[in-house]
C-alpha cells in the first residue's frame, strides 16, 4: 500500500483529526492506516471513499488479503476403563507428600 491512505487524505486537504472524527476513530487509528499497521473495517468504507474521493472498490482492491488464523486445540482428555482420568504416577506419589 504504501502511504496510501497519507496520500489520499493530503490530496484531500484533510488532517489526520478531520478524517477521525468523520469515521468515529481516533488520530492514533488514521496513522495507523497510514503507515499500514492496521486497516479500515468495511464498515468506515463508504465515509473514506467520500472523504479521499474514491470508490468503495478502490478500498476494497487494497485490503490486506489476511492468513486464515491456525486454531489451537487441546488433546483429548486421556481416561481409564473405568472413565476416571489416569493420574501421572509421579503426581500420583508426590500429592501427599510434605514440602521441606
Amino acid at each position: 500500500m504504501s502511504n496510501y491512505f497519507y496520500k489520499k487524505r493530503k490530496a484531500a486537504g484533510l488532517t489526520q483529526k478531520q478524517v477521525a472524527a468523520a469515521a468515529g476513530k481516533n488520530h492514533e487509528t488514521v496513522s495507523a492506516w497510514e503507515r499500514d499497521i492496521a486497516f479500515p473495517r468495511p464498515e468506515l468504507w463508504p465515509i473514506l471513499a467520500e472523504l479521499f474521493h474514491i470508490t468503495v472498490a478502490d478500498l476494497e482492491s487494497r485490503r490486506p488479503i489476511r492468513s486464515p488464523r491456525k486454531r489451537i486445540t487441546s488433546p483429548p482428555a486421556r481416561c481409564g476403563r473405568s472413565g476416571v482420568s489416569s493420574t501421572p504416577q509421579h503426581v500420583a506419589s508426590t500429592a501427599g507428600a510434605k514440602i521441606s
